[in-house]
């Protein structure tokens, strides 16, 4: 029972407006964090022959599935870039999401663009031709199921 209150109170909480997130590893290395210690809490601790021990990392991802607050957060993401490719072109948020800056760009090395981040999550799913699957509603969404638990390296 305590599960559905993390996954309909608790993880939206923590992950609001992250669809518009560019992650960096210490930011997925504190989430991974944060899950695991609440996951700890819910599922409690493991009797074995008269020793009380803490979940492992491979048992909490076993009892959900595979599925964490990072591939939840990326579906997030897939699903904004999906609604973002299929709006019309005269629509503003459309048009400032194709928007690009002129002029110089300062010196040193770019941040990571939220663009960049969901192209690399589609790369890792695995996904052909991406411009049209993400017109096919359908398909575009079963695709952002996939993405939640399963992983093509």
């Amino acid at each position: 029972m305590a599960i559905y209150i993390y996954i309909s109170t608790i993880r939206p909480i923590a992950t609001y407006a992250a669809d518009t997130w560019t992650l960096t590893e210490s930011d997925i290395n504190y989430l991974m964090i944060f899950e695991r210690l609440i996951l700890r809490k819910i599922f409690g601790p493991v009797h074995e022959r008269d020793v009380w021990r803490i979940r492992t990392n491979h048992e909490l991802n076993n009892l959900t599935g595979g599925a964490n607050i990072v591939r939840f957060m990326e579906a997030q993401r897939l699903k904004c870039w999906g609604h973002l490719h299929r709006m019309e072109e005269y629509r503003i948020v459309r048009r400032i999401f194709e928007w690009s800056q002129m002029g110089k760009r300062s010196r040193g090395r770019p941040r990571n663009r939220w663009q960049d981040e969901v192209l690399k999550d589609i790369r890792l799913l695995g996904v052909k031709n991406w411009t049209k699957v993400v017109m096919d509603r359908s398909t575009w969404h079963d695709m952002v199921v996939k993405s939640k638990t399963h992983r093509v390296l």
